[in-house]
């Protein structure tokens, strides 16, 4: 699915296209990483650290 971020002069040509499978990608990585590092934050706080 690709959508249009960059539109020309004459408003109507497309000249950027943005990938939006690679940006939900690149959305649900972070979101599992910030997860995981606030999972890992409760478990050493539990442990003590």
């Amino acid at each position: 699915m690709l959508a249009c971020l960059i539109y020309g002069s004459d408003q109507t040509t497309c000249i950027g296209y943005l990938n939006m499978d690679l940006v939900i990608g690149l959305f649900a990585a972070f979101a599992v990483l910030f997860g995981l590092s606030y999972v890992f934050k409760i478990v050493l706080r539990l442990m003590g650290f």
